[in-house]
């Protein structure tokens, strides 16, 4: 019941809608490893007499020790990250201005990029490793010229694979985040009319609720075919979906871009109109209904005509959260059958307009 909430109150499976879950198992594999590294080189470090530098290695592991029961709970993961990946690589680049170890320094550059992505996603990532990794670079190609054995040839080797890593991981995160963007859309929208989904509905009432200020006062209209199911035992499941489709193509043309629309059921709809009265909501539903009523859907083999009923109710009046409006609205579409169908209930009485 609690997974199910959270995929209605998110309107998106979470593994699909957020990366934080992802991204704080990274950060604590980090901060791990991190301390580890940094515990064997303040060892090194003090073994070969060079205290002070040892010292910054002690004490960043002690600050991932600190940080990673913080991490576990954090919501502002990504500040965090970014203050963490910060102080690490700037002990990658304070090794390779050490001519004793920059021969060996050099391979951790290439964590740079890796670390910049994963825990930061690809805008902020290729920030960070446009800032660090172009100055290891640097370092690194000055500090060459004292080394032994080390030609331009081989500098330029090592540049090129780092560059070659870089790329890679630019290339996958660039096209996990299309992927994920294309999983968004398509748990978003039903398949058939390429409406939104009833999982969206709750969303986006919340963001609409969120505001607060009385402009902000939205509409919710449930729209039903009416005799569907005769639609279907008449002229077959096939053409029923063409009626579903020729709905949803009436619908898109008859709301604002600012207006939001989702099949919620077989043969019903919904549709959230921000900033719109009751009486605005009313002449929306009126025109969506006669559209429709004027406009039957045309299949290769049959002309089939097509109605609405519709139920209305208006937030804050008609209820201050999702399931009281829905409930209202659902009993004035019940009232509209009720009443001959075909029609529009937005509140006690109906406004009636049988078809012709």
């Amino acid at each position: 019941m609690l997974l199910t909430r959270r995929l209605i109150m998110n309107g998106l499976p979470p593994e699909w809608s957020d990366d934080r879950q992802y991204r704080r198992l990274m950060m604590q594999l980090l901060l791990t490893l991190t301390a580890c590294v940094a515990i064997g080189l303040g060892t090194l470090l003090l073994v070969n007499n060079r205290p002070l530098t040892a010292g910054v290695a002690y004490s960043l592991a002690l600050l991932c020790a600190v940080l990673f029961p913080i991490i576990r709970t954090t919501a502002n993961l990504k500040c965090w990250a970014k203050r963490i990946l910060s102080l690490v690589f700037t002990l990658i680049l304070l090794e390779t201005i050490d001519a004793t170890s920059s021969q060996v320094a050099w391979c951790w550059l290439m964590l740079i990029p890796t670390l910049s992505y994963l825990l930061l996603g690809r805008t902020c990532g290729l920030q960070f490793t446009l800032f660090f990794l172009s100055i290891g670079l640097t370092l690194f190609a000055w500090q060459a010229r004292s080394f032994e054995n080390m030609n331009a040839a081989y500098v330029a080797n090592i540049a090129l694979c780092t560059l070659t890593v870089w790329g890679i991981i630019h290339i996958y995160e660039f096209k996990r985040q299309k992927m994920k963007e294309q999983l968004q859309e398509l748990a978003a929208k039903d398949p058939l009319t390429g409406l939104l989904n009833r999982l969206h509905l709750t969303k986006v009432v919340d963001q609409l609720q969120d505001k607060g200020a009385p402009e902000s006062s939205f509409s919710l209209l449930l729209l039903d075919l009416d005799h569907f199911k005769a639609i279907n035992d008449q002229f077959g499941h096939m053409n029923g979906d063409q009626v579903l489709v020729h709905v949803a193509s009436v619908i898109r043309r008859s709301i604002r871009h600012s207006d939001w629309a989702f099949r919620v059921g077989g043969e019903e709809f919904c549709l959230i109109l921000p900033a719109t009265s009751r009486s605005g909501a009313v002449k929306v539903a009126e025109s969506l209904r006669g559209c429709l009523q004027r406009s039957p859907c045309i299949t290769r083999e049959h002309t089939i005509p097509v109605t609405l009923s519709i139920g209305i109710a208006h937030w804050p009046l008609d209820g201050s959260y999702l399931q009281a409006l829905y409930h209202n609205a659902d009993q004035r579409l019940y009232q509209a059958k009720a009443t001959g169908r075909n029609c529009v209930v937005a509140g006690p009485s109906a406004l009636t307009a049988t078809a012709a």
